[in-house]
């Protein structure tokens, strides 16, 4: 009797040590990336994959994905894609040739297959025949672009009537050498596009960048403007840049003829004083300094304050035209200078619509461009030139003083 109980507490026992290890078995949930089990008690041990940005030309993408890793075996490997993150080969799919651990790539044609400004995700793939089962990479997404990107610059040196822009045409087919057309389209509407707007077409079809100017604009009015091209299929814009041409009233009360388009020094517009300069009643004013050399007077839009300054530190003359610029006061502005020989030009041009700056051959202002000792520019504003010559600066002119702000 004994002997009974004896053995059946030892059968309990081996029983109880039986369950405990095959609830402790670390293979029996196989499935995972660090390895499973086949069902024959062997460990499996899966292969390791990353997905790496795809290459994008227009014609087509090169998907890309490394096996980091082969495991216990791969015998195919490729790439899937689709708008779906986490895609897999029952979405689409390409496989890849070759074999081994690296790197490699499927070439996809973009035709039907990428829509432009899509975006897709992509997963690199391999199949695992001791596990039976597809093994996945990383998601990565990218967005397909349109066939021609289109880049506007902001508009430049703005004046009452012109400005002058320019935009950039590019494409990410090499293969691609030029477009049918390419050009500017402007409105007082910012839904414009080439049905609705003044378009300026641009004599190049060329890729890469275009220049043009505006002309016959209406004084101080907002536009919208837009850059295209066209591949005589589809048109292409650029995002639309606004901008408002000058002609304004500005703070001293007289106008605003100028505007760079974006601050740098300090400043973007240009304003012109309400008047020409009066000095002992009279508007007949010597540049001065006759015989004294004023080195670096540059002729440049933005030089005209340096070039200001460099006359009253150069000349003793109180009643030069530099210095009765810079005492110059009205409506309480006082940061005036005489403007350089191009910052004269844009008034001209500017506002030769809006004010009359000059009604005779003999009508001709005074700017702060020296040419030498005994001679400084002046600007004809009837003729609307600049002389690439000097005049005595003994010379009587008119003297119109502006500022920047």
């Amino acid at each position: 009797m004994k002997k009974f109980f004896y053995s059946i507490f030892v059968l309990f026992l081996l029983l109880g040590c039986s369950s405990e290890s095959d609830s402790d078995n670390p293979n029996n949930n196989g499935g995972d990336n660090g390895g499973g089990d086949n069902g024959g008690g062997t460990q499996v041990v899966l292969p390791q994959l990353t997905t790496q940005d795809p290459d994008i030309s227009i014609s087509e993408v090169r998907l890309n994905g490394t096996v980091v890793s082969e495991g216990d075996g791969i015998v195919s490997r490729g790439l899937c894609w689709s708008e779906n993150t986490n895609p897999t080969v029952s979405d689409n799919s390409q496989e890849a040739g070759g074999s081994g651990v690296g790197p490699y790539f499927v070439d996809v044609g973009t035709y039907g297959v990428f829509e432009p400004n899509t975006t897709y995700n992509v997963r690199a793939y391999a199949y695992s025949p001791v596990a039976d089962d597809v093994i996945y990479g990383n998601n990565i997404s990218f967005t397909m672009p349109e066939k021609y990107v289109v880049t506007l610059d902001i508009v430049r040196n703005i004046q009452a009537t012109e400005a002058e822009i320019k935009a950039e045409v590019e494409s990410l087919d090499f293969a691609t050498t030029d477009v049918v057309a390419k050009g500017f389209v402007y409105h007082t509407s910012s839904n414009v596009d080439i049905n609705n707007g003044t378009v300026v077409n641009n004599s190049s079809t060329a890729l890469g960048e275009f220049t043009d100017d505006l002309e016959y604009l209406d004084v101080a009015e907002d536009y919208y403007l837009v850059a295209f091209a066209y591949d005589g299929v589809e048109y292409f814009y650029s995002d639309v840049v606004p901008f408002r041409t000058m002609g304004e009233f500005g703070a001293s009360g007289g106008y605003v003829f100028f505007d760079k388009g974006e601050v740098s020094d300090g400043w973007r517009y240009l304003e012109a004083a309400p008047n020409d300069l009066t000095y002992n009643g009279s508007t007949q004013i010597k540049w001065g300094c006759t015989g004294t050399n004023i080195p670096l007077t540059d002729r440049e839009v933005g030089e005209g304050l340096q070039n200001t300054n460099r006359i009253i530190q150069g000349c003793s003359d109180a009643n030069c035209a530099a210095r009765l610029c810079d005492n110059y006061v009205v409506n309480n502005i006082d940061d005036w200078f005489l403007p350089s020989l191009d910052e004269m030009a844009y008034l001209d041009s500017s506002l030769n619509t809006i004010i009359n700056l000059g009604n005779s051959v003999d009508q001709v202002h005074w700017t702060s461009t020296q040419y030498n000792s005994g001679q400084a520019r002046n600007y004809n504003t009837y003729l609307s030139f600049a002389p690439g010559f000097g005049v005595s600066k003994s010379n009587n002119c008119f003297v119109r003083p502006i500022r920047r702000f």
